[in-house]
């Protein structure tokens, strides 16, 4: 399931880019979005994640999933629920919309911004594998993960 449209952060201002393929705690996957203000001053972004049903399962505007006054050069990271393996800034909380369990499966996301100056990477990880030592646990994996491909939206 693919938006395409683009929402407007408190500025007024707006500029979207859709994440299929979003899930949380369906066992342990999570998506995670990277986020790095390319160039210019300070910007509003945030992450909105739909459903199965195509319901918005969180709202930027009451602050989840939403980063306020982010300046130039900062990375910022969202996630569906929280992982061992990367650092989050901020895990979303869903509300009873749509399914209305706390499962987001076979969903879509959208990274939302006052400005297309924005660079983003999504993964799906395994939310609790964590990397080990090769010197402690040599037969030990890395833990799983993989991009998302993210489509601009016009």
């Amino acid at each position: 399931m693919q938006r395409k449209i683009i929402h407007r952060l408190p500025s007024g201002r707006g500029a979207s880019v859709d994440q299929p393929g979003v899930r949380r705690a369906d066992g342990h996957t999570v998506a995670d979005v990277l986020g790095r203000q390319a160039r210019g001053g300070r910007l509003h972004r945030g992450l909105e994640v739909f459903d199965e049903t195509g319901a918005l399962r969180n709202s930027v505007h009451a602050g989840s999933g939403a980063f306020l006054n982010v300046g130039p050069g900062k990375t910022v990271t969202v996630g569906t629920a929280a992982t061992v393996v990367f650092h989050e800034d901020q895990t979303l909380t869903l509300n009873s919309a749509g399914n209305g369990t706390a499962a987001l499966n076979n969903g879509s996301g959208r990274v939302v911004g006052t400005s297309k100056n924005v660079l983003c990477t999504a993964l799906l990880a395994d939310k609790v594998h964590a990397i080990a030592d090769p010197a402690t646990c040599s037969t030990c994996p890395p833990p799983p993960f993989t991009t998302v491909p993210l489509i601009k939206v016009p």
